[in-house]
């Protein structure tokens, strides 16, 4: 397919995400290496995906336009965006210092939080094209899409995480590059397999069995324990610029978009839906710093919770 002239804001977007691309993956090598191959491999991943679904028949999307296109053709940098994405979601995820196994799952609510809000502004903007639209879904974008973003942050992080625990990282550079590369091939099968069954369940003509309320299920279902978590969860965490800048910087553009392309006028929807997702999307990831930002509110947290811990002890000893 022939690419079109690519607009200027398009233009920007690009270039700007090529910048946060080097910012992040340098910050990434200065954490760790392995975090800049996993880093790396996450975009190689992304590339995959796309291609898988560009190059299929039917296509279900394509990218009409690009300054530096891959094979497919696939922008590069919407796979710079996978790699910053995910990059982001698992540092916080990390940060939160929560269970290792339970980090996939937190990354993917991280990730999957993002795609909600660029999506319609994005492809507003002729950036991809869903061929054809899907008015009944999330503003044009069918429901399998975060699906398919989330089952790939769990099947990526988790495929990795398997292997660093069989071939412990930091100890030899060639090894931590073949463990996040090797991370790709287990990650894409289960991810093609979960997708598959999805598809298959939602073309079952059930009717009470339709994609939108299967997501919600999923959704849920996943949120358990990230709730039940939610609690022990670290917020002590010196804010980490870089990685907040991530979803920062997707939101900003997403809002531009927004206003640029006046789908506020004919998605009125969007004009509630936005900021609720942004907020929360933007309280996911200061969450390992929100003691920290508001130190206030967490003294005054522990100082209800020690009046409190003081008036039970009052009681027990009356009683």
């Amino acid at each position: 397919m022939e690419l079109q002239a690519t607009p200027t804001i398009n233009v920007l977007i690009e270039l700007s995400t090529y910048a946060v691309a080097a910012i992040t993956l340098t910050h990434a090598w200065r954490r760790a290496p392995y975090f800049m191959f996993l880093m790396l491999a996450a975009m190689l991943f992304g590339f995959i995906a796309e291609y898988t679904a560009v190059s299929s028949t039917p296509q279900p999307y394509h990218y009409p336009q690009a300054l530096i296109a891959l094979p497919g053709p696939v922008p590069l940098n919407i796979c710079l965006g996978w790699g910053i994405i995910i990059y982001a979601a698992l540092q916080t995820a990390i940060r939160l210092r929560v269970n290792e196994w339970l980090r996939p799952l937190v990354a993917a609510f991280l990730a999957v939080i993002i795609d909600f809000v660029e999506d319609p502004p994005f492809v507003a903007m002729d950036m991809w094209v869903w061929t054809p639209s899907y008015p009944d879904a999330w503003f044009g974008i069918p429901w399998s899409n975060y699906v398919g973003w989330f089952l790939i942050v769990i099947t990526f992080l988790l495929s990795f995480q398997l292997l660093a625990r069989r071939f412990p990282l930091g100890q030899h550079l060639w090894r931590d590059a073949v463990i996040a590369f090797v991370a790709i091939i287990p990650s894409f099968i289960a991810f093609m397999i979960c997708i598959k069954t999805f598809l298959w369940l939602a073309g079952l003509g059930i009717a009470w069995l339709n994609q939108a309320l299967m997501i919600m299920l999923l959704f849920i279902i996943c949120a358990i324990p990230v709730l039940r978590a939610l609690p022990n969860m670290a917020r002590d965490n010196k804010v980490d610029w870089v990685i907040v800048m991530v979803p920062a910087y997707m939101y900003v553009w997403s809002i531009i978009g927004f206003f640029k392309t006046e789908l506020y006028l004919h998605s009125q929807a969007l004009v509630i839906v936005m900021p609720i997702i942004i907020t929360v999307g933007m309280l996911g990831y200061l969450w390992p710093s929100l003691n920290v930002l508001f130190p206030s509110v967490q003294k005054n947290i522990t100082q209800t919770n020690n009046e409190s811990a003081a008036g039970d002890a009052r009681v027990q000893e009356n009683n």
